[in-house]
Order: structure tokens, then sequence, then C-alpha cells
């Protein structure tokens, strides 16, 4: 259906900052399907273990964490969406954190959403992202200028494999400094493993992303 979402964790509103509700879930099938819907809406604190979460029919997001005061955490899982604008959505000073799941984008919509779009951000360990749609980025990381959509200043990809994309991994240039590190990240079939993406304020050479010896 339209709006809806079938786990919703503190309010609503993506400017929210003092909801106090805190959900887990422990194993179990959710799914969505429907233009602007959603599985997991999380403003507050939520926790996922051995769950399956998908979006089918078109979609905003399988996963959120949208607000100040937003902490997703999800271990052990799979997650995937078709067609939807991305598997896992997180801004508005969000925090989000994956650790052994796996997430897949299928369909056959043409697009540059994908695994992570990204506003603020954490860390990705011992995970697996693989797209079947055409034009999708895996992580794609923002700065807007804004206060609330500026980040993320700290992200860690650590063992862990993307396949498939347009583009593996796209940066934007964080004139406030960004701390972001792959770790053992491994790149299979993208047309382009690392965008960064630059303009005309952006200094020559600015740094942007850490790889270590094991990414390839």
């Amino acid at each position: 259906g339209k709006r809806t979402d079938v786990v919703d964790c503190g309010e609503t509103n993506s400017s929210a900052t003092n909801s106090s509700a805190s959900v887990e879930i422990h194993g179990g099938s959710f799914k969505a399907s429907g233009i602007s819907s959603g599985v997991i809406d999380c403003n507050s604190k939520g926790t996922i273990y051995n769950a399956t979460l998908e979006m089918h029919n078109g979609g905003n997001y399988v996963l959120d964490a949208i607000g100040s005061s937003a902490e997703l955490k999800i271990y052990n899982s799979t997650v995937v969406g078709e067609n939807e604008n991305s598997c896992v959505t997180v801004q508005f000073g969000g925090s989000f954190w994956a650790e052994n799941c796996e997430f897949t984008s299928v369909g056959n919509q043409n697009y540059n959403g994908g695994l992570l779009y990204m506003l603020s951000g954490e860390a990705i360990k011992d995970s697996s992202y693989v797209t079947k749609q055409s034009g999708a980025t895996g992580i794609l990381a923002q700065y807007l200028n804004f206060a609330s959509l500026n980040g993320p200043h700290k992200l860690t990809v650590e063992n862990t494999k993307i396949k498939g994309c347009e583009n593996a991994l796209s940066f934007g240039y964080d004139p406030e400094g960004s701390d972001i590190k792959l770790k053992n990240v491994t790149f299979e079939d993208n047309k382009t493993d690392i965008y960064l993406s630059n303009d005309s304020s952006t200094p020559t050479n600015a740094p942007q992303v850490e790889l270590d010896e094991g990414t390839k």
C-alpha cells in the first residue's frame, strides 16, 4: 500500500530528535509493497537479528534510519528490494550498522539507488550487496551543504562484497573532512568500483577515502 511501514521505531517526522522508542526483532519475515512504503522505519533505536526483510513492486526503502536519535543495527539478516529507491536510507544524522547480512536489489527499473543512500552513517561488516538492476549504485554518500543532510563523516566498509553496480561506491567531497575506510572490500562485475564526485569547488587532490591493501 501507499505510505506505509511494516515496523515503525519511533516518530515518523524525519527531523525528530526526542523519540525514546526501542524495538528489537528476533527472526521472522517482513514484507512491504507499493509506492512510498518501507519495511522498517527507524527514528529511534532498532535492532534486527536473523530476519528476512523484503520490498516488492517498488517503494521507497527496505530499511531507514532517519533523525539524530535513529540508531539502526542489523545482524545475520537478508534484505531484498525490488525496484526500490534504496535498500537502506540513512540521513538527518541517523546511524546504521550492518554485520553478516546479504543485501540484494532486483527488478527491471533503471535507477541510481542501491544498497545505501547515506547522508550519515557508521559501518558495514562481513556482508554482501548484489544488484541485478541496471544503473544501481552500491553506496551513495552525498554532502549537500545542509546541516541535516551532510554526511556521512564516518563510514567503515569491511569484509564486504559489492557486485553488479553502475558505481559500487560513489562518494562526494566532504568539506568538513570525512573518515571513510574500506577494509578488505571485494568488487565484482561493477562498471566503476569507486567513483569520486567532484566539482569546481573541490580542492585539488582532496582526500576522500582510505583503502587498505586487502581491498581489490
